[in-house]
């Protein structure tokens, strides 16, 4: 009797499996992108080393594959616990990071909601994946601040106003396949952080502020690069205003103390000074950076066919007297048809000093690419 009852049980299970009536309130939704481009180095066609490292970390006056993304999002309405898993690769993603991208459980405790795992850190204009992005290529603010966070975010809403606190780690590999723990800071500090979001009459408004603070090897020694700087602060702020329907306005905001802020501008830093490549001399820095990005999105009259120029500023106010700065102007014409998006895009970069490779260990202080891409959204 006992194993027919255990029968029962289970072809009972299997037909509820079957008729999916175990998972009736259980959506999922899958999602994804394949993006490939050229991108011409036009300070010199036959150089394949990347003029802009913002960009991309593959090579220039080449074919090369972007990314590849897949989303799977899954939610139970009965009781409102939710994930997500995505799972990219991209040459930008070092492979000791890839290829998750985001892996997290969401869940409402009343008006609180609660994500845990490996999500977005949402700070600044951009995003990782192309597809939620103005411009095809990744402003310089994007490569300054950190793309993916490891803990727990808390938010809530009141009135239109959106407050999220949270705990986490930095995971960040986005740019430096080679990173070391110095440069991820994710040895142990625990990075603590807050956001507010608020819209009003089409104008969002978002602010965030991160603290890393500082950090130590397995003995209990600070680290080097740590220099300058006691702790890791952001201050990030993004205004989004829809003027008309065709006509879209963006601009961020940013402050930040952090030892990258020399990284940025002059390669990695392991002390007060870093080399400058164009003489080969020590110069001295400043921990701190601040930057700004002014974005338009037109749509033309043309059908799927959008104007996007964007203006960019990533400079350190206090360096010995003088004002480093690294600027960047983008126009892309994005062209959309179905699935498929088509983007052509001309950059020029133009620093105070020379940073940018052309050849027989030459620099120049300017840089222009032409790309052109192709992404898939399905």
């Amino acid at each position: 009797m006992r194993k027919t009852s255990k029968m029962m049980l289970v072809a009972a299970a299997a037909a509820s499996l079957a008729s999916g009536s175990l998972f009736a309130d259980v959506s999922l939704k899958t999602s994804g992108y394949v993006t490939g481009f050229y991108q011409a180095n036009l300070n010199n066609l036959g150089d394949i080393r990347p003029a802009l490292g913002n960009n991309s970390n593959v090579n220039a006056n080449e074919f090369s594959f972007g990314a590849g993304q897949l989303s799977l999002v899954g939610k139970d309405s009965a009781n409102g616990v939710g994930g997500e898993l995505d799972i990219l690769y991209s040459p930008i993603i070092s492979l000791s990071n890839a290829p998750i991208e985001q892996a997290f459980v969401d869940f409402n405790a009343g008006p609180v909601g609660f994500k845990f795992g490996k999500f977005f850190a949402g700070i600044g204009a951009e995003s990782l994946d192309v597809t939620n992005d103005l411009n095809y290529s990744r402003s310089i603010l994007f490569g300054a601040v950190p793309t993916f966070l490891n803990g727990l975010a808390v938010n809530y809403s009141i009135a239109g106003l959106g407050i999220t606190g949270l705990i986490a780690n930095n995971t960040d590999e986005k740019f430096f396949p080679d990173a070391t723990p110095s440069d991820s800071a994710d040895l142990n500090g625990k990075d603590l952080g807050v956001s507010l979001n608020y819209s009003l009459a089409g104008v969002g408004l978002t602010a965030t502020y991160l603290l890393e603070p500082t950090t130590y090897d397995a003995f209990g020694n600070k680290l080097v690069s740590m220099v300058g700087s006691e702790n890791n602060d952001y201050l990030d702020v993004v205004v989004k205003d829809q003027l008309m329907d065709n006509l879209g306005l963006q601009g961020e905001y940013l402050y930040k103390t952090h030892i990258a802020s020399a990284d940025t501008l002059a390669g990695n830093a392991q002390g007060s000074s870093v080399t400058d490549p164009s003489t080969g001399n020590q110069v001295a820095f400043s921990p701190k950076q601040q930057g700004y990005a002014l974005y338009v999105n037109y749509a033309t009259p043309v059908s799927g066919l959008s104007l996007i120029p964007r203006y960019e500023q990533l400079f350190t106010p206090d360096k010995g007297g003088s004002v480093t700065e690294i600027n960047e102007g983008t126009i892309t014409l994005k062209y959309v048809t179905g699935a498929l998006a088509h983007s052509l895009e001309w950059s020029h970069a133009y620093t105070t000093t020379a940073l940018f490779p052309v050849y027989d260990g030459k620099y120049l202080y300017n840089a222009d690419t032409l790309t052109y891409a192709a992404t898939y959204s399905f």
